[in-house]
């Protein structure tokens, strides 16, 4: 999660970053760790930078079981088609909703994955609307945690294939990494597309 964020540009103290891969990675430079802020992790860059990390499986690791699964994404395309998908759909309010638990949340407990509101009408880019959004919203949760222990997350890197949805339910600018697996990019290696 730490080399992820580095590599794609954040490494002064504020700068944040939103991973979407299996699990749901959000993450902030400070100064210092400050272990009495209900944090999930605090994570040593350098000396005198930390990075402060809320996250659970509660991200993309959703779409890989909905694409193996349910939209026979065994040839290896079924993400990039699920995106293509997904744009296409309409934001309503009729739309189903989805709870991406699959794997529980951050906290041992009931939490479990689940559409609701789903309908004899709706069609698989309506399911993985839902899914994209309901994943968005967990990312969201986990920053809202950042944010009321005093941590400030006002713009983030991003690495993943739903952009604007993010900035639209964080209502922030998101800066996305143009290529896959940046924890494994060298510094300097990074592309961004800056999105408005």
């Amino acid at each position: 999660m730490v080399a992820s964020s580095i590599v794609s540009g954040v490494f002064a103290s504020g700068d944040a970053s939103i991973v979407a891969g299996t699990w749901s990675s959000n993450q902030v430079v400070v100064d210092k760790p400050d272990y009495l802020r209900p944090v999930f992790m605090n994570s040593i860059i350098e000396q005198d930078r930390y990075m402060a990390i809320e996250a659970s499986a509660t991200s993309a690791a959703n779409l890989d079981w909905f694409v193996h699964e349910l939209a026979d994404g065994r040839g290896g395309q079924g993400a990039a088609r699920s995106s293509e998908e997904v744009v296409s759909v309409l934001p309503d309010d009729r739309l189903p909703l989805y709870h991406p638990y699959l794997y529980s949340g951050r906290k041992a407990g009931p939490a479990k994955a689940g559409f609701y509101a789903l309908a004899g009408w709706h069609t698989r880019a309506d399911m993985l609307f839902a899914l994209f959004e309901g994943v968005t919203f967990a990312h969201r949760a986990h920053i809202d945690r950042l944010r009321a222990a005093g941590i400030p997350f006002t713009h983030a890197t991003r690495s993943c294939s739903w952009p604007q949805m993010f900035a639209d339910v964080l209502n922030i600018p998101i800066r996305t990494a143009q290529c896959a697996e940046t924890g494994a990019l060298a510094p300097g290696d990074e592309v961004f597309l800056i999105l408005a």
